[in-house]
């Protein structure tokens, strides 16, 4: 199937491929014609800031809403869940543990930054995405390293203050897409890396394609 082959072209075993949703994941056609969809993204997002998280968090605990917020994350759903990726409203993030040597183990988080994404069909726009604080808890375990995937960058998420003081804190190492532009920023105690984009559009300007290897 579709994993062997990325499995094979990438030369990671099945097992070390993770993926997050970023917004080409997100179905836009599906939120346009859904205005149950849209109510429940407008109704997070027009929460102030400092009470947003309560509001997501009842969004998502109730069985209509959550269900609804997630339907057009569907189709990644479906490509994430054979590599333990996929997302619900009961779990909006996922991790997964790797061991290393002597005793220590990544712990690998994968957050979504795209359940307020595609908004009425329309494209997003810097900082009016959300993350919240649900997501970047990321509890402390001994000998354990984290290392967080993010599609989005965090001046894309309007709470990206907090979620930057958060990941500073709690995260050794960052992952970030979306911008297409390859970035490296080192500090005592985290690493961030911004992904070029393996097949940019030709009329991306400058055309860069690449990839990152940690």
């Amino acid at each position: 199937g579709w994993i062997q082959q990325l499995s094979e072209i990438s030369g990671c075993p099945k097992e070390r491929i993770f993926v997050v949703p970023g917004n080409h994941d997100v179905d836009r056609g599906i939120i346009k014609g859904s205005v149950q969809i849209q109510n429940v993204q407008h109704a997070i997002a027009s929460t102030p800031l400092a009470s947003r998280e309560w509001k997501f968090k009842q969004q998502l605990r109730d069985e209509t809403t959550g269900q609804l917020l997630f339907q057009a994350h569907s189709a990644y759903n479906e490509f994430a869940a054979p590599l333990g990726c996929h997302i619900w409203p009961a779990k909006p993030f996922w991790h997964q543990d790797i061991p290393l040597d002597d005793g220590v183990s990544l712990r690998i988080y994968g957050l979504t930054s795209t359940l307020l994404s595609g908004r009425e069909g329309n494209d997003d726009k810097e900082r009016n995405l959300y993350l919240s604080p649900l997501q970047t808890v990321l509890d402390p375990a001994p000998n354990t390293l984290n290392l967080v995937l993010c599609h989005h960058p965090i001046d894309w998420l309007e709470d990206g203050e907090a979620v930057d003081d958060a990941l500073n804190a709690r995260a050794a190492f960052h992952v970030f897409g979306h911008k297409h532009k390859q970035r490296l920023q080192m500090d005592p105690s985290y690493v961030r890396f911004a992904a070029a984009a393996v097949n940019p559009s030709r009329n991306e300007q400058p055309y860069n394609p690449g990839y990152n290897l940690i």
